[in-house]
Order: C-alpha cells, then structure tokens, then sequence
C-alpha cells in the first residue's frame, strides 16, 4: 500500500512537470508571436527603406546663404586711427566666406562684390529676391575707448537667436573673444525675415585687432568659424525641420 501510493505521487509529480513544460513553452510561443507582431511594420521592404532613407538624410534645410558685406562706397563705415576703412574688411571676409560656403555644398551670394555704396532695402531686397535661407551681414567695430575689442553678434528675430548663439559658441572656441549676442533693431536683420546675424569681426579702434584685420590669414580664420557655425546651424535646423515633418 505504501509502494502504490509512493508510485502514484512520483506519477502525479512528472504529469505536473510536464504541464508546467507545456504552458512554459506555449507562454514562450505568445510572446515570440507577440514581438514578430510588433516588429513586423519594422521589417517590411518599406521601413528599411524609410529607415535607410532617414540615415542618409543630408543637410538640406538651408541651401540659399546671402552675404552682405557692410558698407562701401561712398559710406567708408568705421575708420582705424590709421586708416584702415571698415567697407574693405567686410568686402574682404565676405569673399572668403562665399568661397567656403561654396565649396560646402551652398548656394551663396554676395550683396556687393565691389566696393558700391548699397541701400539698406536694397540689401534686403537682394536677400528676399535670391530666397535666402539664411542672411549673415559682416562689419567692423569702432568705439571711443582703444581698449575694447573682440567680436560682436547681433540679431533680432527669436528665429535668428539659435543661430547668433551658434556662432558666438562656435568663434569662441576657435580662440576669438566673443560677446553675448545681442538682440537690435538693425534693418537689415529686421526686416530680411529669415534667420539673420550681423556679426562685428573686430574693433579697428583697437590698435591690437586693427593689425589683425589687416592680415588674409587672420579674415580666413573668421570665415573659417563662421562656416563651422552655419554648418552646426544647418544640422540642427535640418534635424528640427525633420521632426516636425
């Protein structure tokens, strides 16, 4: 009677093991189903190529960049206690930065490619006529004290201020003194309706950073920071365009 019922309890066990085997691997088969169910929609013809679509986005968001180099002509601009004209500067580094641009896959036009006095609704005019996706007005700065020196960003729109903080962020580490960017109602950054900056490169009062300005070497550095700074802009301008859609 004993041995019977030893016998009948190691049965009733393995019958137990067994069904408890079966629903382990039916549970099992559920949630297999239920993860290919999921990822299904992931691994149709469709979404790969979504996917790989999405991958080799480029950065296309801003495509047309207008250059307006401050000044010229009749209007010198700022004037270096040695004579160094302000319209000069601006023309020289605005012609480095198209050529960088450029050479960066953007669209890229001058303003002025002379030393020719312009309106300032006539470059606005220029830049909404181009579809500019991007304006950047290049100057020089003057104050009454020698002391001051470093560059300066300004804008107006608060479309235009991730940009300004861009390239303050991006000149200050390539080594230039950069200033907080601050908002002004400048016409040209009013009135363009796109993201827009007018960037001050140096001060020509300052005897340090007039010799500078001077020198090729030194403008191809700033366009050189500048581009760096529309390319960051770019990508982060493209990513947001691209959530959005």
């Amino acid at each position: 009677m004993i041995l019977k019922t030893e016998f009948n309890g190691r049965r009733n066990i393995e019958e137990l093991l067994v069904v408890r085997k079966t629903i382990v691997i039916f549970i099992v088969s559920l949630v297999l189903a239920g993860c290919a169910t999921v990822l299904a929609p992931y691994n149709t013809p469709t979404a790969r190529h979504k996917k790989a679509k999405r991958k080799s986005i480029s950065a296309i968001a801003i495509k047309t960049i207008v250059i307006d180099p401050g000044h010229g002509g009749k209007d010198p601009g700022a004037v270096s206690p040695h004579g160094l004209k302000e319209k000069y500067i601006s023309l020289s580094i605005a012609r480095y930065l198209k050529r960088y641009l450029t050479a960066k896959g953007f669209k890229t036009y001058l303003t002025r490619n002379k030393d020719i006095y312009l309106t300032l609704w006539a470059r606005v005019k220029f830049a909404r006529e181009h579809n500019a996706d991007l304006f950047i007005s290049i100057h020089a700065n003057s104050n009454h004290s020698r002391r001051r020196k470093g560059v300066e960003v300004y804008y107006f729109s608060s479309q235009s201020l991730d940009f300004a903080r861009m390239v303050v962020s991006t000149l200050q580490g390539s080594g230039f003194k950069v200033y907080s960017p601050r908002r002004v109602p400048f016409y040209v950054l009013k009135y363009t309706r796109i993201p827009s900056v007018l960037i001050e490169v140096g001060y020509l009062t300052n005897a340090y950073e007039e010799k500078l300005l001077r020198k090729p070497y030194y403008q191809k550095k700033i366009a050189q920071g500048i581009v760096l700074s529309v390319r960051r802009f770019n990508w982060s301008y493209t990513k947001k365009v691209h959530l959005l859609r």
